[in-house]
């Protein structure tokens, strides 16, 4: 044993220690401790001569402490308090319970999933610290493989990591932010030709490399060369650089939910770079208590999360969402309803009509509704709840049908 570890007493002599020391009694003390009162006379005399002075004035009348005794107490009591919780925190160690995990994340998995894990993890095993780090993807496959990180949220390579074990928790199409006040930015959709002339703000390629050379990718197949004006890192700070008129950079639509004034978010169609957000840890025959509990509640919630995101109207919900209304128009007066549209329609401040023409890409005109200013009808269902004046489709006349219009796009946006 190592010497520094080597002492002249044991563990029973302090416990006995502190129990004459709460009484200053020794017959009571040892009725608690269920000894005879000469054997425990003979250990706190033991403990004494160890520690070479005495720790306790006896006289017929009472015991007192002596300042060495009560500067023991002191030391003993929370070190015995800490090893009595010693097996109960062992215990919740083994069973989840209890524990420490590092966790690597991306901006994409905060605008999404992650809240909703972090919320009902942190309910269900109040006793597990996170410790969270947004991180680029390299870093974090870098952490993981290197024991350092216990799990992160990030974008996987096509290829698969040597090493992690990963689970898919989201795939979405990007589209792209623009400056508010950008020639394009009144287009419900665009195309990546339509941006030859427009500066990009994009991100390092060694922070994410299989993103970025699916963005270059998408603008190969769309036949334009980006300008690449910055590359930043995080990916909100693109967004600031969006809002200062730099140039405008891809984002998913679930990032998009919420954006400042300055910008807007439009979907692409046609070639447009995919994100994919997963959930890696390291392989390993036997997962860390702690982590097993994490995962058993992010890969549901996610899962969930990814399913209310899908619900309404059966897209994507986020800002920005093109919804297809497929029904046929007859004779340009009335809009059959969606499944599910009135409900994802309620949660948004304002959407917009457009109508789209069959010989015309974009759609015109453009129709705001502000769902925070009045009630407003969709065939006759009310989305808004405010005092005010209420209309359905029908009364909004020529500003909405036209006699030429096979379908209608309804252009969800939320600021």
């Amino acid at each position: 044993m190592p010497r520094e570890y080597q002492f002249n007493y044991e563990l029973r002599h302090l416990v006995y220690f502190l129990e004459v020391a709460r009484q200053l009694h020794f017959r009571k003390a040892a009725e608690t401790l269920a000894i005879a009162q000469p054997a425990l006379s003979r250990q706190i005399a033991q403990l004494e001569a160890a520690l070479g002075t005495p720790l306790f004035t006896r006289s017929r009348r009472k015991v007192e402490l002596t300042s060495a005794g009560r500067a023991l107490a002191e030391r003993v009591e929370p070190v015995l308090r800490g090893l009595a919780k010693i097996p109960a925190e062992l215990q919740a160690l083994a069973q989840g319970g209890r524990g420490h995990i590092k966790t690597g994340f991306t901006g994409l998995a905060m605008a999404t999933v992650l809240p909703a894990i972090l919320r009902e993890f942190h309910r269900s095993f109040p006793g597990i610290r996170l410790e969270l780090n947004e991180s680029p993807t390299s870093a974090q496959v870098a952490a993981l493989q290197a024991g350092e990180l216990g799990c992160g949220f990030f974008h996987p390579e096509a290829t698969p990591t040597p090493g992690l074990k990963t689970k898919l928790l989201l795939r979405e199409k990007n589209g792209v932010l623009l400056p508010a006040d950008h020639p394009l930015a009144s287009q419900p959709s665009l195309h990546l030709r339509d941006l030859a002339a427009t500066p990009f703000v994009l991100f390092p390629r060694a922070y994410n490399p299989g993103f970025y050379d699916r963005v270059l990718a998408a603008f190969a197949k769309a036949g334009v060369t980006p300008h690449i004006a910055e590359e930043v890192w995080p990916r909100a700070n693109g967004v600031g650089l969006v809002r200062a008129g730099i140039g405008a950079t891809f984002v998913c639509p679930s990032e998009a939910r919420q954006l400042p004034p300055e910008v807007v978010f439009r979907p692409l169609d046609g070639p447009a770079p995919e994100s994919s957000l997963v959930i890696g840890w390291k392989a390993s025959p036997e997962l860390d208590p702690a982590l097993a509990s994490f995962l058993s509640v992010a890969v549901p919630a996610a899962e969930r999360e990814a399913e209310h995101g899908e619900a309404g109207a059966g897209l994507a919900h986020s800002a920005g969402q093109i919804l297809q209304l497929d029904d046929k128009l007859a004779g340009g007066s009335r809009v059959k309803r969606h499944p599910g549209l009135v409900d994802h329609l309620a949660g948004l401040d304002e959407f917009f009509f457009t109508n789209q023409l069959p010989d015309q890409r974009t759609s015109h005109p453009v129709v705001k509704i502000d769902a925070r200013a009045r009630p407003v009808f969709f065939q006759n269902e009310q989305i808004g709840r405010k005092p005010g004046l209420g209309f359905g489709l029908s009364q909004l006349g020529d500003r909405l049908i036209h006699p030429k219009v096979t379908a209608t796009t309804l252009l969800a946006t939320a600021h």
